[in-house]
Formats: structure tokens, sequence, C-alpha cells
């Protein structure tokens, strides 16, 4: 039985950490994703505010390709980045929550043993007590045999 709790908890602990990973990664994505955008935004603004008609004028159409590879660049960046960070930190946390797990269940697999070992022990005393009314069972018939035999040698004597 303890190898199947043992392969249960493994199951188990693969499912909750491979469900973990999803919903952080979920989560962190979305969130680091709208702070992203929200900054990009503002940092459009700011550089569409500040350079203006002067970028217009000087430079059209080349630095709107630069500035679009730039952009590209610097998302792929910041997405691999992010992925990067974002695995380390899911990892992390992983390894952790199966560590938390494995003590835990190192506490109640050692209190099922302690426990199975009582039972044991009573079942050993039982054990003990049995023989004992058994042998004093067999020592009352051989005294009632006894005199059932001495009634008989009396009544048929």
């Amino acid at each position: 039985m303890d190898q199947e709790l043992v392969v249960y908890f493994d199951r188990r602990f693969s499912e909750l950490a491979q469900e973990l990973k999803r919903d952080l990664g979920q989560e962190l994505k979305r969130e680091l994703g709208e702070e992203l955008r929200r900054d990009l935004a503002e940092l459009g603004t700011e550089l569409k505010r500040d350079l203006g008609q002067e970028l217009k004028r000087e430079l059209g159409e080349e630095l709107r390709r630069d500035l679009a590879e730039l952009g590209t660049e610097l998302k792929r960046d910041l997405a691999h980045e992010l992925k990067r960070e974002l695995g380390e930190d899911l990892g992390a946390r992983i390894t952790a929550s199966a560590a938390e797990t494995r003590r835990h269940f190192d506490v109640v697999s050692e209190r099922l043993m302690d426990k199975i070992q009582l039972v044991g022990e009573g079942v050993i005393g039982v054990d003990q007590k049995l023989d004992r009314f058994r042998a004093e069972v067999a020592d009352e018939f051989r005294r009632v045999d006894r005199r059932l035999l001495r009634l008989e040698g009396r009544v048929l004597g």
C-alpha cells in the first residue's frame, strides 16, 4: 500500500505542478502583458509628442522603418526575457511546493507507521491473552474431564 500511495502522490504532484505552472504562467503573462502594453503606450505617446513634427519632416519614412524594427526587436527581447524570468520563478515555486508537499507526506506517513506499529503491538497483546486463555481453558477441561472420570468410576464402580 505504501508504494501505491507514493505513486499516487507522485502523479498528483506532477498534475499539481503542471496546473500551477499553467495558471501562474497565464496570470503573469496577463499582468505583465497589460503593464507592458501600458508602458509601451505611454512610451509611444511621449515619443510622438517630443519628436512630433520634427521627425516627420526630417526623417520621414526611413525613421518610421527604423522605429518599427526597433519596436519589433524590443518586443522580442522583452518577450524572451519575460519567458526566461517566468520560467525561473515558476520552476522555483514548483520546486518549493513539491518540497513542502514531500515534507507533509513524510510527516503523514510517519504518523501512519506509528499507528500501524501500535495496532501491531495491540494484536500481539491480544494474541498473548488468547494463548493464556487457551491454556486456562485447556487446564479447566482437564480438571472437568478428571472429575467426570471420577464420577463415572463411582457410578459404575
